[in-house]
This record gives C-alpha cells, structure tokens and sequence, in this order.
C-alpha cells in the first residue's frame, strides 16, 4: 500500500476516533441524566455499558470506511489528527470525571 494511501486510511481513521470519544462521553452523561437512553441500552444490548461499547465500534468503522473518501495524504495533517484526538480524549475524560464529580459531590449533597 502506498504511502498517500496509508496516510488516508490513517487521517480517516483518526477523525473517526475523536468522533467515537465524543459519541462515548455524550452517551455516557446523556445515559446518566436521561434515563430512558440507558434504559433502552441496557434492553437492547443487556447492559448499557455495552451497548455504548458496540454503538462506538460500529460507528467508528462505518464512519471511519467512509471518511476514507475524504481523508488526507498529508503526513502534516495526520500529526495534526493525532493531536487532535489526543486532545479530545483528553476533554472526553475530564467532561466525564467532572460529571460524576458534580453528580457525587454536589448534587448528592
């Protein structure tokens, strides 16, 4: 496989997986303050951690095949994407444990 085309698989990818993260945090607080969305995980996939689980897996190939169509042969662009899917992993993980902060802490008190 040619370098150009590793580099789109790779940036279609990468897109792929900082959408995914954002799909997980805003599944996992929307579960927690609308319960019928976690509810309706857990019935449909036996537990709502993973129905999150394979609602992520599946969109992040499905999105990822299909941003393939769009992604860059620019090595430039491609460490730009690791950045930024470092950085919205990072915010994904603080917006969560700054939830369950508030809702343990604040709110339960």
């Amino acid at each position: 496989m040619k370098t150009s085309r590793k580099n789109k698989l790779v940036s279609a990818f990468l897109v792929s997986s900082a959408l995914s993260v954002i799909a997980v945090v805003v599944l996992t607080i929307g579960g927690e303050l609308y319960k019928p969305l976690k509810n309706w995980l857990a019935e449909t996939f036996t537990h709502h951690w993973v129905g999150k689980g394979i609602l992520t897996f599946v969109g992040f190939y499905i999105l990822g095949l299909l941003l393939q169509v769009f992604g860059s042969r620019s090595i430039k662009i491609v460490i730009g994407l690791i950045y930024l899917l470092s950085f919205v992993a990072l915010i994904g993980a603080l917006a969560i444990i700054g939830f369950y902060y508030y809702e343990v802490f604040i709110v339960a008190h």
